[in-house]
């Protein structure tokens, strides 16, 4: 009888896709990096990072989310959807930028008003840092590791 209230629990929990390792509350029957699946928690994983891009001649609105995988999914103000994966390069290097301490100094600086017009203004954020500036060649001193970011992710995701 003590044998059956220990092993029902666990049979009522298992059942429900509790324990360890579980997988995901969408039901998807992925494996590792795979909707669904299970994500990485190798040395090789790195923070999610999001993107936003505004401005520039035709006033885009994009933004780009990349998950600590790798995998990223970047959407147009249209809501045209672009999905990929970086490659083990620039995954490396994306989470080498992320981690730099550098970008937290870069979000408690204040920045001048920009003189350029029809320039991209970007949003990078990990994590709780977030950093934003326009892309303009005549403003002084950019912030250079936010900056590294989204020529990485820019070059990954929009060509």
């Amino acid at each position: 009888m003590i044998g059956l209230r220990i092993v029902a629990p666990l049979l009522l929990l298992a059942a429900c896709g509790g324990g360890a390792g579980g997988g995901d509350a969408g039901g998807g029957t992925g494996g590792p990096g795979r909707p669904g699946g299970e994500t990485s928690t190798s040395p090789s994983s790195g923070p999610a990072i999001s993107l936003a891009r505004t401005g520039g001649f035709a006033g885009v609105g994009d933004e780009v989310q990349v998950a600590g995988d790798g995998t990223w999914s970047a959407t147009d103000r249209a809501g045209g959807r672009r999905t990929g994966r970086l490659s083990g390069e620039q995954h490396a290097e994306l989470a080498r930028l992320a981690t730099d301490p550098g970008l937290a100094a870069e979000a408690g600086r204040a920045r001048e008003p920009t003189r350029c017009a029809d320039t991209y203004a970007y949003v990078v954020t990990v994590g709780t840092v977030r950093v934003g500036f326009v892309d303009c060649p005549t403003d002084e001193d950019p912030p250079p590791v936010a900056a590294a970011i989204v020529r990485l992710v820019s070059r990954a995701a929009w060509g």
